[in-house]
């Protein structure tokens, strides 16, 4: 019979849900990219799905072997996240990193695996960059082990891991524009750095005060919900005790100035605009221009593109298409310092 801890459900609120989804699809989006600027293809993602597992749930799933990434995030969001994916999928992949257009391989060598950790470490790198520029809340953190398992043999190791019995899952698919390539990814997160994560985003974001960060961290906690487990009774009163959320200035530190008179800029209307690329034309090649002309630019398939404000690059993203017109998704932004300089 599963135990008490086994049969505990615990739920999330949809915006917890959607914050535990996004700190991932920066590091899913990361990957994309790297992805997809090495090989020289548009790198598609589904949108990230969270739900709950447990390891014997999981391991019926994946009965074969899986390529095992873990990252260690070290500063500010402290924890570890397990990044799974098929090992045939993951083969496949590092075959077409490596210039092997067949990418036939279903074995992972050293070498594939040296492979797949330069693209994570340095999609992690970006991804946590991103994340802390997003939440305002410190990230650093590395790859610290990609190997080969199966859930059997190392699901006693995986189990010590986490201190809770469930755990949170969030799943993703990568998939190549030629359809060459389509490998799902899959997330492994403890519930309790899950709490931490998102007390943490919460806390930064919300809170000024230090008494008014401690009842952040209640409000959070409390929309982890257990069924049949009764709550502490610290976490209860300080949810009763919820102060509304006192933001801090949006002027970065360091900037002389920034904060004297801010408002009387704010209304004022500046120049956007989407950079996809650029080149150097002669001349004659511009008066040579006619209908079905085509011009390469040096960015390549798949690259991020420039968001500019009065011709000033604050932020990169990738192109999307909404309701039948473009836009874009950002995935990468420079420093509130930098961003207010520029304006």
């Amino acid at each position: 019979m599963p135990n008490e801890a086994q049969q505990t459900k615990i739920e999330l609120n949809d915006d917890h849900k959607n914050a535990i989804g996004e700190i991932c699809n920066f590091i899913t989006a990361a990957i994309a990219s790297v992805i997809g600027n090495q090989i020289g293809k548009n790198i598609e993602r589904t949108p990230p799905q969270v739900s709950f597992t447990l390891w014997q749930q999981f391991q019926a799933e994946y009965p074969s072997s899986l390529l095992l990434a873990e990252a260690t995030l070290t500063t500010g969001l402290k924890g570890k996240i397990l990044l799974f994916a098929a090992e045939e999928k993951a083969a496949k992949l590092a075959d077409l990193l490596q210039g092997k257009d067949n990418g036939q391989a279903a074995a992972l060598k050293e070498e594939e695996l040296g492979v797949l950790k330069g693209v994570l470490d340095k999609a992690l790198s970006e991804s946590l960059t991103n994340i802390s520029a997003t939440f305002g809340q410190e990230a650093s953190g590395s790859i610290t082990q990609v190997k080969v398992i199966t859930i059997k043999d190392e699901i006693k190791s995986l189990s010590a891991r986490s201190s809770e019995d469930s755990l949170l899952r969030v799943s993703s698919s990568l998939i190549a524009s030629d359809a060459l390539l389509e490998i799902q990814l899959e997330y492994i997160l403890p519930v309790d750095f899950a709490e931490e994560a998102l007390s943490a985003i919460a806390s930064d974001s919300g809170s000024a005060a230090s008494s008014g960060e401690t009842e952040t961290k209640a409000e959070v906690a409390s929309g982890f919900q257990a069924t049949g487990v009764a709550a502490p009774d610290e976490v209860s009163q300080a949810t009763e005790a919820v102060q509304p959320a006192q933001f801090a200035s949006l002027a970065p530190e360091g900037v002389a100035g920034a904060t004297n008179n801010i408002e009387l800029l704010l209304d004022i209307a500046l120049d956007a605009s989407i950079e996809l690329g650029r080149t150097q034309m002669s001349v004659k090649e511009i008066l040579d221009l006619g209908g079905g002309s085509v011009i390469e630019l040096e960015k390549a398939a798949g690259e991020t593109v420039d968001f500019l404000v009065n011709g000033k690059i604050i932020a990169r993203g990738e192109v999307v298409v909404i309701e039948g017109k473009f836009g874009i998704r950002i995935t990468e932004i420079v420093s509130p310092r930098e961003r207010l300089e520029s304006v």
